[in-house]
């Protein structure tokens, strides 16, 4: 029901505004919000599903979860590669990742793809973080932090993103490199911008939500 009888999918001319509210909104209209989720990539993610999956059968949005899943558990194994993991350990962490039971939930159940959605595009951040630093590429590294900016949008504990950014970094210069050198590179690329961008994230949150952490009612019954 939070798909099918959302706003924005019987009304996609309401898309700008569902991105204004959280995403229990849909129950209808109340003073304070319904519930302290705040996720645009979500929202934008059901709005296009609505579109290419249409709703009037589950199944292909749980082969679009799979399938999500399948792209996160590739990136994965691309950074544990870039970060000098042996391909054999990479592919068992990656392997077991892939499987974990921990996972079940956010890929059976439908309204569980904001944990895909913000690992997918953590994880392409970070990827292309680690290729832009060698080169110093400024252009490279505004495209990392616009996939950082949607991980960050998709689920409220990518919030630490900065820090994975500034250690993968930190990991990531040559073996000898000198501390000022390495520190450089992880306060430029990871640390700087993402502290910058998720503290703008933070902002918006409490000018959509009214407060950081608001009160909400629970359980968030369905009526």
């Amino acid at each position: 029901r939070q798909i099918v009888d959302h706003p924005l999918v019987r009304s996609p001319d309401r898309l700008a505004g569902a991105l204004l509210e959280d995403v229990w909104a849909f129950k209808g209209d109340r003073e304070e919000p319904w519930s302290a989720y705040w996720r645009p990539t979500f929202v934008l993610w059901v709005a296009a599903g609505a579109g290419v999956l249409g709703v009037a059968h589950p199944t292909p949005w749980h082969l679009a979860n799979v399938v999500l899943h399948t792209a996160v558990c590739a990136l994965l194994w691309a950074l544990l590669r870039r970060l000098g993991w042996r391909r054999e350990l990479a592919w068992v962490a990656t392997l077991a990742f892939a499987v974990h039971p921990v996972h079940a939930e956010s890929v059976a159940w439908i309204s569980g793809v904001p944990d895909l959605l913000s690992a997918f595009f953590a994880l392409a951040c970070l990827l292309t973080l680690l290729a832009a630093a060698p080169s110093a590429s400024v252009p490279a590294a505004a495209a990392a932090w616009a996939l950082g900016l949607a991980a960050l949008l998709a689920k409220e504990s990518v919030i630490g993103l900065p820090v994975l950014a500034g250690v993968a970094l930190w990991l990531a210069q040559p073996p000898g490199s000198a501390a000022a050198a390495r520190w450089r590179v992880t306060w430029r690329f990871g640390l700087a911008p993402g502290v910058a961008l998720a503290g703008l994230v933070l902002a918006a949150r409490v000018a959509v939500l009214g407060r950081l952490a608001p009160e909400v009612p629970w359980p968030l019954t369905i009526p």
